[in-house]
């Protein structure tokens, strides 16, 4: 008699392999200063969610340039310091998943990118994008104010050197809507730390068609109220402005429309002491009822 032995085949995966298989992507890296988490494509830039820790500020470092085509490669928020090594991020849709957004903490009107940031370290990296987004995208909600970044929906203090925004974005909605729309972010926040932007160039050419119109070349808005407390700084030194910025009623009549070379409204007690600026200059042009090169006016109890 013949015995017939019956071999099973093996197959071996890695274990990069089995959380590719699972849909979990794994960021090399420890997300120390020594040892950042090493971003390379799209997806593991999205994995950059699942690294958030309230408490521990994280390192990132782009090792390659990416290109965001998908919705599920935008996330939610950051707390740390992204090196883009001076390499590029394209943008080509800042279309939203809602369950993905729904619980976010930096409400439910302010849209980017990256949804919101706290205090972020931004160094050596360039934004490309060319896009135009509307209500349909996500949602808004009735009667609230819009903010919508090219990158951040909202910051809140923080440091971005050698930080490049470039291509086009734009917002329209032909509803009753006011938006504050910005090449960077939608809404700057500015509190106790205060903001830096230091050898920047802002070219990306920045658009708002709708009710009411606010954009400007870094923010749309910037709340910036001193209050009692006087230490709060706002510096641009150093950067460039060299995108257009346009903002343009889609309802007869309507007259806000403002644009600022870098930012569009600024609820501030003094404009005066709103912003440090050390050589930075616009040069690119503005079409606005109120406009200016550094900000397009003072607009707040929003």
């Amino acid at each position: 008699m013949v015995n017939f032995v019956k071999f099973v085949p093996v197959i071996l995966f890695s274990i990069t392999e089995l959380f590719q298989c699972s849909g979990k992507v794994t960021l090399t890296g420890e997300g120390t200063e020594e040892s950042p988490y090493l971003i390379s494509s799209a997806e593991e830039f999205a994995a950059i969610e699942d690294t958030y820790d309230a408490q521990t500020f994280k390192y990132y470092k782009l090792v390659s340039d990416i290109e965001i085509t998908n919705s599920k490669h935008t996330i939610n928020r950051i707390y740390g310091c992204l090196d883009g090594d001076n390499h590029t991020i394209v943008i080509k849709t800042l279309k939203y998943r809602n369950e993905k957004y729904q619980a976010s903490p930096y409400g439910q009107t302010s849209f980017g990118l990256i949804r919101g940031a706290s205090n972020p370290t931004i160094k050596n990296i360039t934004f490309d994008m060319d896009v135009t987004t509307t209500p349909d995208d996500i949602g808004y909600i009735k009667d609230k104010p819009i903010f919508r970044g090219g990158v951040f929906g909202k910051i809140s203090n923080g440091t971005f050197e050698n930080v490049t925004t470039k291509g086009t974005f734009s917002y329209k909605d032909n509803g009753y809507t006011t938006a504050y729309v910005g090449g960077l972010c939608g809404e700057l926040d500015i509190s106790r730390d205060g903001v830096a932007f230091k050898n920047c160039n802002f070219g990306m050419n920045v658009s708002c068609h709708t009710y009411g119109n606010v954009a400007g070349g870094i923010a749309g808005f910037m709340d910036h109220k001193l209050g009692t407390i006087q230490n709060y700084t706002v510096d641009l030194v150093g950067c460039l402005g060299t995108g257009n910025i346009s903002t343009k009623a889609t309802i007869t009549g309507i007259s806000c429309s403002i644009g600022g070379g870098f930012f569009g409204g600024i609820n501030c007690d003094s404009l005066s002491t709103a912003v440090n600026n050390v050589g930075s200059v616009f040069s690119g042009n503005i079409t606005a009822l109120r406009k200016g090169s550094i900000y397009g006016g003072k607009y707040g109890g929003i």
